[in-house]
């Protein structure tokens, strides 16, 4: 994929290079940032099964043929629907990284760490696997809890 130079896409914005480098806020348009969150969401992993899984709609499109690329559905509207199941939860370790939803589990309050990941504990930064607890951690850092 191409990418423009920094100084292109910053010259188009109107913002010079010390507004992007300082701590202020920007204003840049909606559409660039669906472009940005769409590259991010690309480079991100999925997990088609999981996604299918999370979605009985969207499976039901794929199983009557009348979707045939779930990725690209995903990228296209499903993330930006907020549709959940993109990554696969690894059970094992979430109920050991977090005991307060292995409690929930065990009292029967949830079914499953997949399941409180995807209704609560990806808003909660919370990480789905231990690989992805890095990177958890950088977007926790970029949008702290309002």
């Amino acid at each position: 994929m191409y990418m423009p130079s920094v100084n292109f896409i910053l010259q188009r914005l109107g913002v010079t290079k010390s507004d992007l480098m300082g701590e202020g806020e920007l204003e840049v348009p909606a559409r660039f940032v669906k472009i940005l969150l769409r590259m991010a969401a690309e480079a991100g992993d999925f997990d088609k099964s999981q996604y299918l899984q999370v979605n009985p709609d969207i499976e039901a499109a794929f199983r009557a043929g009348k979707l045939n690329d779930i990725r690209g559905h995903y990228l296209k509207s499903g993330f930006f629907e907020g549709r959940g199941g993109s990554v696969r939860v690894d059970e094992y370790w979430y109920l050991r990284q977090y005991p307060d939803v292995a409690r929930a589990k065990k009292d029967r309050k949830i079914d499953s760490a997949t399941k409180h990941f995807f209704a609560a504990g990806e808003l909660e930064a919370r990480a789905a696997r231990k690989e992805y607890v890095g990177d958890v951690t950088k977007w926790e850092e970029l949008f702290p809890r309002r």
